[in-house]
């Protein structure tokens, strides 16, 4: 195993030989008896490739992607009017923000409500248990290394105690898929479309113009689903968390906030980050100071590499040390510390008199794996966190919230209390008519 920990050695080994090391190290357990080899993390790079080429080229482009900013707006006011009614659920919200997003996007409807099973039979709150379920088995440790050691897939069953589980998840995860696939072909056989991505494919697989079996299309939207909801979710409630422990931070982020939109006359919105400088470097702090994957996904190389002296033999797992390249005291003045400032001093947070190149999303990848939906998930980060400056005082109850995060290697903060409350009469007047104007989204999308 090698570990990157600067970003010199990820620009050099994972970026500039990008051909050499896109391959993903073995994962028996999640690629092969969870997904049966339909998950596009841990495909080969060349399969991935293929996959993604086929139904996700006209996805993720900045101009698809920016086109569904309306349905960002409208879920971002949804989950300002639901904690506005029940503040205490701010937290499961940020799940159900990004999970309902993301199936409308893919699928063409919306997810009301976090712990509902709606009418075609989907439940977020269990899809979202099974997917970090998942997360969780793919952590090294977690389950027998099989992967080094290919003789204990030969044992016995009863030998292999993690492999009832592993093989249920799946089973769960499929039957999810179908689900969600099922509502979809059947409104599109009645003509009732959204402008989902998945619709698009689905029409071109029957046409015959994507050739691929229709189990590795159908799961293809799940894998959307889960990558949208799991990451975006985890970044939203570490901006929280952050906005609980920090009040001089928010204070200066809602002063902001207030000058843009003069006080209550209007929500902000994505369109007005060029004017909240400090507001874009609060969220851009909170992706550093609690990186959303610390440790990125592995990768491996398909030849050997010989890197300043040093050889790194062919099929190494290499890792991206995530966390440690975003707080190097070389970098970054006090690493450790929330100071949002460092953004506004500099573009990408670094000390005065650093210079080389650096990018502020590691945990999204590099090379030819980077994940990409980046933009997309940045939207929703920036959309929702402004509207919530807006409408809501921030507080802590019983004191700070302890900073103690789920393992994984997606990690999100662990469930916490918060006092969350509408700033005044008057902003909740000003939600409840932004609420009204999204009635026409909320029919439309709804499941």
């Amino acid at each position: 195993m090698v570990v990157l920990s600067s970003a010199a050695a990820v620009r050099d080994i994972l970026e500039l030989k990008a051909g050499l090391t896109g391959e993903r190290p073995p994962n028996h357990v999640t690629s092969h008896v969870i997904s049966r080899g339909g998950h596009t993390l841990w495909m080969s790079a060349k399969k991935s490739s293929l996959v993604k080429s086929k139904i996700y080229s006209h996805v993720l482009t900045s101009a698809s992607t920016d086109s569904w900013l309306p349905v960002v707006e409208a879920e971002s006011v949804a989950v300002l009017w639901n904690v506005m009614q029940k503040p205490d659920c701010f937290f499961n919200e940020m799940l159900r923000y990004a999970g309902s997003i993301t199936r409308s996007h893919t699928y063409g409807k919306r997810v009301p409500t976090w712990e509902a099973t709606d009418a075609t039979g989907f439940n977020l709150e269990g899809y979202s248990k099974a997917s970090h379920e998942i997360i969780h088995m793919s952590e090294p440790g977690a389950t027998p290394p099989v992967d080094i050691f290919p003789f204990l897939l030969k044992l016995p069953r009863f030998m292999q105690s993690w492999r009832g589980h592993a093989e249920q998840l799946g089973e769960t995860m499929r039957e999810y898929s179908s689900i969600l696939w099922e509502d979809l072909e059947n409104r599109m056989k009645n003509g009732h479309t959204n402008g989902a991505w998945l619709e698009k494919a689905y029409q071109q697989y029957k046409k015959g113009n994507i050739d691929l079996e229709e189990d590795l299309l159908k799961y293809q939207g799940s894998i959307v689903l889960e990558a949208g909801l799991d990451t975006t979710a985890s970044a939203l409630q570490t901006i929280l968390l952050a906005s609980v422990l920090h009040p001089e931070a928010v204070a200066n982020a809602q002063a902001e906030i207030d000058t843009v939109t003069n006080g209550t006359e209007r929500l902000p919105s994505l369109s007005d980050i060029d004017q909240l400088p400090f507001c874009k470097a609060f969220v851009l702090e909170a992706m550093r100071w609690m990186p959303t994957a610390p440790s990125a996904v592995p990768h491996r190389n398909s030849e050997e590499i010989i890197y300043k002296s040093m050889i790194i033999p062919k099929d190494s797992t290499i890792i991206a040390d995530v966390w440690n390249i975003l707080h190097d005291v070389e970098l970054f003045d006090r690493p450790d510390e929330f100071r949002p400032e460092r953004y506004i001093q500099h573009k990408n947070g670094l000390k005065a008199g650093v210079d080389l190149p650096f990018r502020n999303n590691y945990s999204f990848g590099a090379g030819k794996r980077v994940c990409s939906g980046e933009r997309m998930a940045s939207n929703q980060l920036h959309e929702l966190f402004f509207k919530m400056l807006w409408a809501f005082d921030f507080g802590q109850k019983n004191g700070p919230p302890p900073v103690e995060y789920t393992a994984g290697f997606i990690k999100a903060p662990k469930p916490f209390e918060a006092s969350i409350r509408i700033r005044s009469p008057a902003h909740a007047v000003a939600l409840k008519a932004a609420y009204d104007a999204e009635a026409d989204y909320f029919e439309r999308f709804e499941p």
